[in-house]
């Protein structure tokens, strides 16, 4: 390995990906941008995807392999992170594949847009093996981009799609295990507000959506641990309700969107949108939404057993957003 410290580095967690690890790492190996550190993170595979990774690494001085106990995706993350000698650090996890100009684009974009500290591109959808299913345009503006983590249900940056400025990621404060699920939304809108975020037009990565994916197993988990960080930073960012373009949403959307409303306090405006809801689709459930914006100040305090009453779960926040950084 050369002492002189490479462009960007590319952070992989690796854990029991055998079947797909090969195909991830030759599409970061063999990128167009070729000034470039793989750093991969073996977090206690038990299948022979560490000893795979070895052998890349004694083939290819620019790849390096860590071996650490199981510790889970977001712990495997920090420590790579640190480990990353970059001033760029480009994620791809790995039962994906990166396309051939991929870091090319987006390296491009970061020199020519200085204030920029995060950037994403577009997403083919693949299946296990391989297929293509579909394909992700996501927004390229910074206010689109935030606007839609703030209040909608997406990333606005695939994970797998990031590069990011290593002085931004450590003055954000990183990758948080408490965001365990949703650690790319919470670090980009953390990231949103220490500098700018993008999309290059490119599609950058073919993302393969398969049973052992996280996303797959853990859906309602990683649903209500979005809202955590949703509120979050509309706490840490004294969001106002009006800020909030509730008729933009879908009926799903709007539902949790009375729920954080009432929430944050917001009663007079869960109310209203609770209101506009039964009048625009009388059903049960809109019924129960007016009673939760309804009784807010009450259901602050009430509300598991509230919930358990109309029997449903609710989406919970877990301590303070502002003692969380």
């Amino acid at each position: 390995m050369t002492n002189e410290l490479p462009a960007v580095s590319v952070l992989m967690p690796v854990y029991n990906t055998e079947k797909y690890l090969a195909e991830a790492v030759d599409s970061i190996l063999g990128q167009s941008f070729g000034d470039l550190e793989l750093v991969a993170v073996d977090d206690g595979s038990t299948d022979g995807s560490g000893a795979m990774l070895d052998r890349y690494a004694a083939a290819d001085p620019r790849v390096r392999v860590v071996h650490r106990p199981n510790g889970g995706y977001v712990t495997a993350l920090v420590e790579g992170a640190a480990l990353c000698r970059a001033p760029l650090i480009a994620r791809l996890d790995s039962d994906d594949v990166a396309l051939p100009g991929r870091l090319a684009a987006q390296v491009a974009h970061l020199a020519a847009h200085p204030d920029c500290v995060l950037v994403g591109g577009q997403v083919i959808f693949v299946d296990p093996d391989g297929a293509e299913l579909a394909r992700k345009q996501w927004p390229t503006d910074h206010a689109e981009m935030d606007w839609w983590m703030r209040f909608s249900r997406g990333v606005s940056v695939t994970h797998s799609t990031a590069v990011f400025r290593k002085a931004a990621y450590e003055a954000a404060g990183g990758y948080r295990p408490a965001a365990d699920l949703v650690d790319d939304l919470d670090l980009w809108l953390r990231l949103a507000e220490v500098g700018r975020v993008a999309n290059v037009p490119d599609y950058v990565v073919r993302y393969r959506v398969h049973p052992a994916s996280v996303s797959q197993r853990r859906a309602d988990a990683q649903e209500r641990a979005r809202w955590r960080v949703v509120r979050e930073v509309a706490v840490r960012r004294g969001l106002r309700p009006a800020e909030v373009p509730f008729g933009e949403f879908n009926d799903d959307q709007r539902a949790g969107w009375i729920r954080v409303a009432v929430e944050l306090g917001w009663y007079w405006t869960a109310r209203r949108w609770a209101a506009g809801e039964l009048a625009r689709r009388p059903s049960v459930e809109s019924a129960k939404q007016f009673g939760r914006a309804a009784l807010g100040p009450l259901l602050r305090h009430a509300l598991p057993a509230y919930d358990r009453l109309l029997g449903r779960a609710t989406v919970r926040t877990v301590g303070s957003a502002r003692g969380t950084t």
